[in-house]
């Protein structure tokens, strides 16, 4: 290699995307500057940043993992062998960038997997794992190192890299290796066995019962990418709901709580019937408030049959039941316009009964504006919980008509300063919802 002259145009440090317009790092540049010793390492890593915009540099980056440093045969043995060290150490980094960048380039970069592979058996840790990242990157025009990624499975520094890119190369006869990694919980990479499963999807089925197991894990990644998996295997995973469910609980882990939603929503999607009652029972019994809340979102991936479930609800004999189906109607918001003829019965009922009702109606929206009149009639009710519920519901509704607007100013000298304070908010709603629709 030859050495970078002082005089030299370019200071010689990586960029990312924003600095392309401030200097000449034209891929060109970069790929005649692989062959430059001092500025080799900054060139390859400016490559892997700009990502598939550097695709021509390709066939240099694969020239340039046969580069290797030159030691001076001629000096004395500690100096030599501290060379050697160092050279080494220069090779290695260099080669790991440049094996980064390809990774980066991604599927561009799909001539270059025989050198990865090649690289697998590297004795360097960080180059191997850099390799089996990179492959995976490029993705299903990589499949030919299926074979090989197995063969370092065995590899506890490489375990995990290797495993998703097994998933993301779509290496379907890996799965029961794949399966045997998640199982060994004595050591590393379990992640990245289960994240690889989720990647494969429905055809990765046979992982279901492991990945149930997996949600119970300690490790909290464990059961986070466990239940982001079972989501990608959609009904495949109708099984796992239950312990889906149950993992809602896992307050410790919002991660886990947010990637089960997804996956019930997922699963839901596929599967309604077999989810939508175990849901319910979730949203509607004595569940924690944010537990519940997940609940309802994952009930939100049903559509109409949870609509018609909760407004089935709305007649129970208790009241708890009542409020909360209510309660996940309006949470549904627009989706749940169906049920607006019921809420509105609804509003004709127990007094206590009228909050949750105005409280969905307004969620729903413009949908829900055959309820005004009724809403408006109790504008002037006795109990100012009631004249609070349906001040606001009136907002949220949104419908400009002269009653509503003559109704709620005069809301506005209510006796309750939380009943006019909602007037003034609503009447702000309801005007900026007119000025839109004008």
């Amino acid at each position: 290699m030859s050495k970078t002259p002082t005089h030299h145009p370019i200071e010689w440090t990586a960029i990312d995307s924003t600095a392309r317009a401030e200097w000449d790092y034209s891929v060109p540049t970069l790929v005649k500057a692989l062959e430059d010793e001092n500025a080799c390492h900054a060139a390859a890593e400016s490559l892997g940043n700009l990502g598939a915009d550097a695709k021509d540099a390709v066939p240099a980056l694969i020239k340039a993992l046969t580069m290797t440093a030159e030691v001076d045969c001629g000096q004395e043995e500690d100096d030599a062998e501290m060379d050697q060290a160092e050279a080494e150490e220069w090779e290695a980094g260099f080669h790991r960038l440049v094996a980064e960048a390809l990774g980066k380039i991604g599927p561009d970069a799909c001539e270059a997997v025989p050198a990865l592979i090649g690289l697998l058996a590297d004795e360097d840790d960080d180059i191997r794992r850099t390799a089996a990242g990179s492959l995976g990157a490029i993705g299903p025009g990589a499949a030919q190192a299926a074979t090989d990624l197995l063969r370092v499975l065995d590899d506890d520094c490489v375990r995990c890299w290797a495993s998703i890119a097994l998933g993301e190369i779509g290496a379907r006869g890996a799965i029961p290796d794949l399966i045997t990694v998640l199982r060994d919980e004595s050591r590393p990479g379990r992640d990245g066995a289960i994240w690889a499963l989720g990647r494969l999807g429905a055809e990765a089925k046979e992982a279901v019962p492991d990945l149930i197991h997996a949600l119970r894990d300690d490790d909290e990644q464990i059961r986070a990418t466990a239940a982001e998996a079972l989501g990608r295997m959609g009904a495949e995973a109708e099984h796992a709901v239950p312990a889906l469910i149950e993992a809602l609980d896992d307050l410790a882990s919002m991660e886990v709580c947010e990637n089960s939603v997804k996956a019930l929503a997922e699963i839901v999607t596929a599967a309604p019937q077999a989810t939508l009652s175990l849901l319910l029972n979730v949203v509607l019994g004595d569940k924690d408030r944010i537990v519940q809340h997940f609940a309802v979102q994952a009930l939100c991936g049903i559509g109409s049959l949870a609509v018609e479930a909760l407004g089935e609800a709305l007649v129970d004999a208790k009241y708890k039941v009542r409020f909360r189906s209510a309660r996940t109607l309006g949470q549904m918001g627009p989706v749940a316009k169906a049920v607006v003829p019921a809420l509105i019965r609804m509003l004709s009922g127990d007094t206590d009964d009228i909050g949750p009702s105005a409280y969905a109606l307004g969620r729903i929206g413009p949908a829900a504006s055959e309820a005004i009149p009724i809403l408006v009639g109790f504008l002037g009710h006795e109990n100012w919980r009631v004249r609070a519920a349906c001040t606001d519901a009136l907002g949220g509704i949104g419908v400009e008509t002269e009653t509503v607007v003559e109704r709620l100013s005069e809301t506005l000298n209510d006796e309750d300063h939380r009943v006019s304070e909602l007037a003034e908010e609503s009447l702000k709603k309801i005007r900026v919802n007119a000025a839109t629709i004008a």
